[in-house]
C-alpha cells in the first residue's frame, strides 16, 4: 500500500507551491535537500527540467497506492462491523450533536459516524461548497529504454506556475511508471 521511492517537487524557487513545500520541510526538521538544475539533470538525466527549475528532495517520499489502499480500508472497516453502501446515491447528509443522517437512495439512516466518499459526485452532493474540481489526465508507460532503472527513479511533481502541471510516479512492479498532465494552474 505504501512504497518507498523518494519524492521531488519541481519548480522555480521563486515558486510559490516550491517555497511553501521547502518550508514546510525546513519548519519540521524534515530531511530534504534543494538540487540545483545540474544536479537534478545530473542524478536523472531522463528528466527533463526547463533551465530557470531546481528541486527539492525528500529523501523520505512515497506513492500511496490509493485503490488498493481503499479496497483495504474497506475491507477493515466491514470486518469490524461497519455497513458499507456501494454504488449507492446519497441524497442528504446532514450532522448533528448526535452524530451524522444521511439519505441513501430515499431512505434515511442515523449513524454516529459516517465516512461519505462521494468522489467526482461531490457537488451534487454539496452544491453549496467551495469545492474545486478538475481533470487530470493519466497513462501508465513501460519504463524499456536502455539505462533507465524505474527502481531508482523518484515520483516528481512539477509546481512551476504558467507550465504544465505533472506529476510522475514509478509503479512498485519496477516495469512501468504513471504519468499524469494536469491544468496550467498550480494553485
Amino acid at each position: 500500500l505504501f512504497y518507498p521511492c523518494d519524492f521531488l517537487t519541481v519548480g522555480t524557487a521563486q515558486s510559490p507551491w516550491f517555497e511553501a513545500c521547502l518550508h514546510s520541510a525546513q519548519e519540521q526538521g524534515l530531511p530534504h535537500a534543494v538540487l540545483s538544475h545540474k544536479e537534478v539533470t545530473d542524478r536523472y538525466p531522463r528528466l527533463n527540467l526547463d533551465p530557470d527549475e531546481i528541486a527539492l528532495h525528500d529523501p523520505a517520499g512515497a506513492i500511496l497506492l490509493t485503490h488498493q489502499t481503499i479496497i483495504a480500508s474497506v475491507r477493515r472497516a466491514q470486518a469490524l462491523g461497519a455497513q458499507i453502501h456501494e454504488k449507492a446515491t446519497i441524497t442528504a447528509l446532514r450532522q448533528s450533536d448526535k452524530g451524522a443522517s444521511i439519505e441513501v437512495n430515499g431512505v434515511l439512516h442515523h449513524f454516529d459516524h459516517v465516512i461519505v466518499t462521494a468522489g467526482a459526485w461531490i457537488r451534487d452532493l454539496l452544491p453549496d461548497a467551495a469545492i474545486a474540481s478538475r481533470r487530470l489526465g493519466s497513462t501508465f508507460h513501460l519504463a524499456d529504454k536502455p539505462g533507465f532503472n524505474i527502481r531508482h527513479y523518484p515520483a516528481v511533481m512539477r509546481v512551476t506556475p504558467d507550465r504544465p502541471m505533472w506529476n510522475t510516479q514509478p509503479m512498485p512492479d519496477g516495469e512501468i511508471f504513471k504519468f499524469f498532465l494536469g491544468d496550467a494552474e498550480v494553485d
